[in-house]
């Protein structure tokens, strides 16, 4: 039990590295470059989808890497202690507001912040691939995801204190101080507000492996998108803290779910194909999220421009609040409309335990 919890707890501190800055990069960037490091918001927005989409570029090319590697230290290992150093000195450089022109600043903008996609590419890749090497085990497979969530959670909890946002969607992240600041007045609730979406969404990361285990993975994304949705509803009514612990429960089930699910496309693969290409799969996953991440800022940014956003004004034109309001609380709905339309499409669930006594019985 105990060489147990220590493959699950050093498993997470690896995602509890890479969330202290895919967080920030998340819930923190877009307002930084706006109201900090003085770029337009439109200029600042296509900015992060072009770096984004150079990320899922990268994405897919160091999962295609992973899958060819074969040393001694496996094929994840060497990726971690290769990247750790650059992703740290590339997180910084990003952060640092350089005495430059406007032009001077996006330049700089746009290097710093693709060096930092790539190292956090190169780490957290092949900390993507490595769940089915570590149990065959499904159970145990659930429990090794959700230790990472809850680690990663921690992490965000971590960058929240620092910069006041919580991490939901990433387009909920990129807004929500935004909401709170201009919306709302009330920058000063943010912090509370996201640790009671903490706090909420740590006890469904840890119910999730027996409710996976009894309902089925297809079934509780279903159910996570619900409690979300109903929590966006409440706080079209009442921005009450219940509402928000509503949406953070909802969203660390959509996230703890949709991680557990990687390892079964995994698997999948090698039952039908006889060939893993977990390096592939953990990429193209990245490749996603690096896109759906650019696509969202740029929109974000666009949107605000259009709508009269001034970064270095105290208070904002009602056109202005009205677009914050709308990604705020909108195009979050229609994400999770989405995700539940694309989740009538899986169906390992029904054949899991088919799939993985074949998978036994050829790897005695």
């Amino acid at each position: 039990m105990k060489s147990k919890w220590g493959k699950r707890i050093g498993y997470g501190i690896g995602d509890l590295g890479c969330n202290l800055v895919f967080s920030t990069m998340s819930s923190y960037l877009l307002i930084f470059y706006t109201d900090v490091f003085g770029i337009a918001a439109a200029a600042a927005g296509t900015m992060m989808l072009v770096t984004k989409l150079i990320d899922a570029i990268t994405d897919t090319v160091m999962g295609m890497i992973v899958d060819k590697t074969h040393t001694k230290w496996g094929q994840g290992r060497p990726y971690f202690v290769v990247g750790a150093v650059p992703f740290a000195v590339f997180t910084v450089l990003t952060f640092i507001v350089p005495d430059l022109s406007e032009g001077g600043k996006l330049v700089w903008a746009y290097v710093t912040y693709c060096l930092l996609c790539t190292a956090y590419t190169v780490v957290n890749i092949p900390l993507n691939t490595i769940v089915p090497r570590l149990s065959a085990d499904p159970n145990e497979r659930n429990i090794l995801v959700t230790t990472r969530m809850v680690c990663a959670l921690l992490g965000t909890a971590i960058v929240m204190s620092i910069t006041t946002p919580f991490a939901l969607y990433v387009v909920r992240s990129t807004t929500v101080i935004y909401f709170f600041k201009y919306n709302l007045g009330r920058e000063d609730l943010a912090t509370l507000v996201g640790f009671l979406g903490i706090l909420s969404g740590l006890p469904m990361l840890l119910c999730l492996p027996r409710l996976e285990e009894r309902f089925g993975k297809r079934n509780i994304l279903f159910l996570s998108v619900a409690i979300y949705l109903a929590g966006n509803a409440l706080i079209l009514i009442n921005q009450t803290s219940v509402a928000f612990q509503l949406t953070g429960l909802g969203i660390y089930g959509i996230f703890g779910t949709v991680f557990a699910m990687q390892p079964d496309a995994i698997d999948y693969s090698e039952w039908k194909k006889n060939r893993s290409i977990s390096g592939t799969i953990a990429a193209f996953q990245g490749l996603f999220v690096k896109a759906s991440m650019g696509l969202a800022s740029w929109i974000i940014g666009l949107y605000l421009g259009m709508n009269g956003y001034d970064g270095t004004a105290s208070t904002q034109g009602l056109a202005a609040q009205q677009s914050i309001q709308f990604c705020y609380m909108w195009i979050p709905v229609i994400l999770c409309v989405l995700l539940a339309v694309t989740n009538l499409f899986w169906k390992l669930d029904s054949c899991a335990d088919e799939m993985r006594a074949e998978l036994d019985a050829r790897h005695p």
